[in-house]
């Protein structure tokens, strides 16, 4: 069994590390208790979490903001839970390993847990705990962290323009990161911008379309606001700038179908700035601060487990005859083209009982290297200029620029060993092209491969054949939880649950 990890030791650590923002900082203990009077309702799993009030004794959002310390240290707080949050939650991990088990990418090795279970057969219940805990109230908790950060410096009258301006785009980068997850989880979901738990605890669910009309607003407030380089990091790259919301903001475009701007947003990154390029050796990808790193998020190092990311320690066995976690399914280890580097360098074994099981190995730091106060190897990584390449193929292909589709598919195979595609490539292979080097290349990773599906309207005809009789269309969305649905009156159930 694999244990979950606490928060309360690690707090410092992230804070020591992000502090370089400024160079002062006040007591890192009353900040945690100032910063999220909502996070802590990660604990109450009995009450929707939008409508729990502040709790009595903390310090209101109007004071937590009277120095550009605190509210600085404030929204350092956001990703330290956003990263470190206890156990494996939408932001480190949760996406990874649960929605890649609805897709077809993993097998839990233990079979007697049932909240696993219905993630592996697509048949969740709305009282699913995962469900509930990791996703839906971990995802609206970190969006009432970043409302309280708007609102709070919104109101603010002893804060720089410029230092407010800059946490407020950084606060609604995280909204709008938040709001695309749950979206293509949920579908309609309520679209919460307010702290203020009796307008919050009655709010109906809003359609997709708005939902990503919010997220764009989000976004692109957010990339006219922050800086195109890492300074506010000091070089690390774990503090969003201009280049992470138009890497969101390319895949938002993508999905919705606007071809031309998603063409745009990736061009931003892949020919407007000279700070990515693909890393030559796949080994290196996911250290810290890599070339093709656009955005990572960075995990205590003093918090368990320790300087492992949240993902590594759940994925990778202690030993080489430990049992897995989690096992890739014979699916995807048959996808990958016979000379693919990805799967020779991004794919490990252990022998346990006498039989080979197949997992991933993006991360290299899992439970048996972790050590307190450890030298960081590897942060989590949420965005990478590979798929900037490949969102800008697909953007591309759709507008029937089919030969720098082309060119843009080679920059990714070049990397992983493959042969070059032809020039000559019609509009359907290379449609076809780029749905395989998606699965190859982003294979347990972030969900991609559950959300492509969906998106790709393939769901279906990919899922249904391996998924057996559990399997129907509507399982493409997971269910709202019927906590919520008790507690709020206004909202309503996805079909099929």
């Amino acid at each position: 069994m694999r244990h979950n990890y606490k928060t309360d030791k690690g707090f410092r650590s992230l804070v020591g590390n992000i502090s370089n923002r400024i160079d002062m900082w006040i007591n890192v203990s009353k900040i945690f208790l100032i910063l999220f009077a909502g996070i802590t309702t990660l604990n109450i799993s009995c009450k929707k979490l939008v409508e729990i009030p502040a709790p009595e004794g903390t310090i209101t959002t109007p004071q937590v903001f009277e120095t550009e310390a605190v509210a600085t240290a404030a929204m350092a707080g956001v990703y330290h839970t956003m990263i470190n949050a206890n156990g494996t939650n939408l932001s480190n991990g949760a996406i990874t390993i649960w929605a890649g088990t609805s897709a077809d990418e993993f097998r839990f090795f233990l079979t007697n847990n049932s909240a696993n279970n219905e993630f592996l057969n697509n048949n969740l219940s709305s009282s699913n705990a995962k469900l509930q805990g990791a996703f839906w109230q971990n995802g609206f908790s970190i969006i009432y962290g970043a409302n309280s950060i708007i609102e709070g410096l919104n109101t603010s009258t002893g804060i720089r323009d410029s230092v407010k301006s800059e946490l407020i785009a950084e606060a609604k980068f995280v909204r709008a990161f938040c709001n695309f997850y749950l979206t293509n989880l949920f579908g309609d979901i309520p679209i919460v911008n307010d702290i203020n738990w009796r307008v919050t605890k009655t709010l109906s669910r809003s359609g997709t379309t708005d939902v990503y009309h919010q997220i764009i607003t989000d976004l692109m407030d957010a990339y006219n606001i922050l800086p195109e380089n890492f300074s506010v990091g000091k070089g690390q790259r774990i503090i969003p700038n201009k280049y992470a919301a138009a890497a969101l903001l390319a895949r938002v475009y993508l999905y919705t179908g606007d071809w031309e701007k998603a063409e745009q947003a990736a061009n931003d990154i892949i020919s407007n700035s000279t700070m990515y390029t693909l890393e030559n050796n796949l080994d290196d990808v996911f250290k810290i601060n890599s070339s093709e790193t656009i955005w990572q998020l960075q995990q205590s190092n003093t918090t368990f487990p320790y300087y492992a990311t949240a993902e590594g320690y759940q994925v990778i066995p202690y030993d080489a005859t430990s049992q897995p976690f989690i096992y890739l399914r014979e699916e995807l280890l048959n996808a990958f083209e016979e000379t693919d580097k990805r799967k020779q360098q991004w794919v490990d074994s252990t022998v346990y009982a006498n039989t080979t099981y197949y997992y991933p190995k993006k991360y290299r730091i899992g439970e048996a290297q972790q050590s307190s106060i450890g030298e960081y190897v590897e942060y989590y990584m949420v965005f990478r200029l590979a798929e900037q390449f490949l969102i800008r193929a697909e953007a591309k292909a759709q507008q029937d620029k089919l030969i720098e589709a082309v060119n843009d598919i080679n920059m990714i195979r070049e990397r992983a060993g493959l042969h070059s595609l032809p020039p000559d490539q019609n509009k359907a292979q290379i449609l076809e092209a780029i749905e395989q080097e998606r699965k190859a290349e982003f294979f347990a990773e972030w969900g991609h491969r559950w959300l492509d599906l969906k998106r790709w309207n393939k769901a279906d005809m990919e899922l249904g054949p391996i998924k057996g009789n559990n399997w129907q269309s509507s399982d493409q969305l997971y269910p709202i939880p019927v906590a919520d649905l008790l507690t709020n009156p206004n909202l309503t159930q996805n079909q099929g649950y």
